[in-house]
């Protein structure tokens, strides 16, 4: 019975250690989706397609195919082909990456996962490193004495709220500017496409089960089952600050976008 609950307690820390992670950027990333698709049409409609793809996509589209490019190196995977910028009117593919990998490797073929959703990671993490260069924000830590001990949720709304106040009274109009185009350009592309989720549920079963190993493997040396979830969920949460914060702000861009179309439709 020790034994049974044991492995209970394994399967339990796997799958909150995979929501604290990934599910909540993932949940977020979905939703940037609808965000971007709905901005990148109002783009188009107020821009045309050339001048958009200038001032946005070439910009944003780069940084979400290294995303997957950075994750395919770490995880030993062979890049065949790779194209940075590619626009193909016909497929509307604006980029992409090629590999291959060995099937009989646990590394590589959880690789598979992080590479699928590596848009997410490192966009979200050039966006931190910008927040942090031009603002000093340490995005995701508490930013006061008090709120050391605070929960995730706490962390999370306190560095957003600490991000978007910087980012609107830092003095700096040129700062402002530049990471508000940035996030624009970058956070329309945080995005999964189809494709994207299909190379990420490869990975997905992988990881679980190697999350488990290492939950089965160390949970006798941890008080709580829950422990290592928590702090994996700490570290994700610069990840899940800057995406929500992308979220707001492509939200207003979006709004701004309306107005300019239904303005320059009169």
């Amino acid at each position: 019975m020790a034994f049974l609950d044991y492995i209970l307690q394994s399967v339990y820390a796997t799958i909150l250690t995979f929501i604290l992670a990934f599910g909540i950027p993932l949940i977020l990333a979905f939703l940037q989706n609808f965000i971007s698709s709905y901005n990148e049409r109002l783009g188009y409609r107020i821009m045309g397609r050339k001048l958009y793809h200038i001032f946005v996509a070439r910009i944003g589209v780069p940084v979400h195919e290294l995303g997957h490019a950075v994750f395919a190196l770490l995880f030993r995977h062979k890049i065949t082909e790779m194209k940075l910028f590619h626009s193909d009117s016909q497929s509307g593919t604006l980029g992409y990456v090629n590999h291959t990998y060995n099937r009989k490797s646990l590394y590589q073929n959880v690789g598979n996962f992080f590479i699928g959703i590596g848009p997410v990671i490192f966009g979200s993490l050039v966006l931190y490193v910008l927040a942090a260069l031009l603002f000093n924000v340490a995005v995701g830590e508490p930013v006061e004495a008090e709120q050391k001990s605070a929960g995730q949720a706490g962390i999370i709304l306190a560095g957003g709220w600490n991000l978007i106040r910087e980012i609107f009274t830092s003095g700096s109009f040129l700062k402002s500017f530049i990471f508000l185009y940035l996030v624009f350009a970058i956070g329309s592309n945080i995005t999964l496409s189809k494709a994207d989720l299909q190379g990420a549920y490869k990975g997905f079963g992988f990881l679980m089960l190697f999350l488990f190993i290492m939950h089965f493997a160390i949970l006798w040396l941890v008080e709580s089952s829950t422990g290592i979830a928590t702090y994996m969920g700490r570290l994700a949460s610069g990840f899940t600050v800057i995406l929500g914060v992308a979220i707001l702000l492509n939200l207003l861009f979006s709004v701004i976008l309306f107005a300019l179309s239904r303005i320059l439709r009169k």
